[in-house]
């Protein structure tokens, strides 16, 4: 039985999780006063969810398709996700009257961005241990 690499991808993906969760617990609560923490967990569900999604995609595309997930659909997923969280802003925008956010974006694409140089710096090293 060949053995697994270990992804950094999969202890992300547990990270996003908690923190969306600890968002979603700590958010309407007196505990948080300070008005920086509020703001950060503003954005933080972004950040987790960008951070679950991809996980979840990178862990059952192949169980799923029954095909490799390469470089290319990693990018493709990453480019998905911020389509998805654009699109997101712009339908609360539209019918829920929520204001847009340019942070909760501004947060995607960096988490985007972050993600992709992990997946792309663990591609490398995957293809130089070959």
């Amino acid at each position: 039985m060949e053995k697994k690499p270990f992804k950094k991808v999969y202890v992300l993906g547990l990270v996003g999780a908690i923190l969306w969760s600890m968002t979603v617990l700590l958010r309407d609560t007196s505990i948080v006063n300070n008005s920086i923490i509020k703001q950060i967990l503003f954005v933080t569900p972004n950040i987790g969810a960008s951070l679950v999604v991809f996980y979840l995609i990178d862990k059952y595309y192949s169980v799923i398709t029954k095909k490799d997930y390469t470089l290319k659909m990693s990018l493709i997923t990453l480019g998905m996700i911020l389509f998805l969280a654009i699109g997101s802003e712009i339908y609360h925008d539209l019918f829920l009257n929520a204001p847009y956010d340019i942070a909760d974006i501004l947060a995607t694409v960096i988490t985007v961005v972050i993600l992709g140089l992990i997946v792309v710096k663990d591609s490398k090293k995957a293809i130089d241990d070959k």
